[in-house]
């Protein structure tokens, strides 16, 4: 359901920011080795050049980790929108059914409310005045 969702939308952007953290810390501590290679002994700067290229790879590899993060970010929380969405409509759909009913009965009763609008809120306005007109009261 929505918790499950929302929990697995967290977990993801937990691991999008380490994914990110970890290109941030990756990038500068390349930069520092770019930086110290015209500074080193000839065997220490082959060194340096290998861990250069082996920061550079992670780096690669991390940029394309956080775009899947992205993207499983993006749809999970489409499919959340869309899930609330749904919710919400089946909520609508309960309310017009019971406030159809209510209608229904008024009409069976001879009751007919004046011009009903579309909109559930005035629709509800104009039941519960046709209700009043004919001495009933909610109840509470």
């Amino acid at each position: 359901g929505v918790q499950g969702r929302m929990g697995e939308l967290a977990k993801l952007e937990k691991l999008l920011e380490e994914a990110r953290s970890e290109h941030r810390d990756i990038n500068d501590l390349s930069d520092q080795l770019a930086d110290s290679l015209g500074q080193t002994q000839p065997f220490g700067e082959v060194h340096a050049r290998e861990q250069l290229s082996a920061l550079k790879k992670r780096k690669l590899q991390l940029k394309d980790r956080v775009q899947v993060l992205e993207r499983q970010i993006a749809d999970a929380e489409d499919e959340l929108r869309d899930e609330a969405e749904d919710e919400e409509e089946e909520e609508w759909d309960g309310e017009a059914q019971a406030l159809g009913e209510m209608m229904d009965m008024l009409e069976a009763k001879g009751l007919r409310p004046e011009g009903v609008p579309p909109h559930k809120d005035s629709y509800f306005l104009a039941l519960m005045l046709s209700l009043q007109r004919a001495g009933l009261r909610p109840l509470g």
